[in-house]
């Protein structure tokens, strides 16, 4: 797993917001280093990873997900679950290693 200063400082990321897995903000730095932005971010992706992980658990025995990518045109925003944590992190389109062209 990266390091959390790596993790904030990545120049290919234009904004990373750091949860608890409680939804409450550890750190956040780029596009989202205004407190503000940082807690809609963080408010609105664990609200979804909640209604995520309630549709993925109604079966005898539920896989945990652990992760999730929101594409637009201009930036992906992903949210990983890892290390007891929830990294929200805001790339440019095409930054990615698993995006196709289309």
């Amino acid at each position: 797993a990266p390091h959390r200063m790596e993790l904030l400082n990545d120049p290919t990321f234009k904004g990373v917001v750091l949860l608890n897995l409680d939804g409450s903000i550890v750190e956040s730095s780029g596009d989202f280093a205004d407190k503000d932005t940082a807690a809609s971010v963080g408010k609105t992706i664990y609200t979804m990873l909640q209604d995520v992980q309630f549709t993925l658990s109604t079966g005898p025995k539920p896989d945990p997900f652990k992760r999730i990518s929101i594409a637009y045109s201009a930036y992906t925003i992903t949210a990983t679950i890892a290390n007891n944590h929830i990294i929200i992190v805001k790339k440019p389109a095409g930054s990615s290693s698993h995006e196709s062209s289309e």
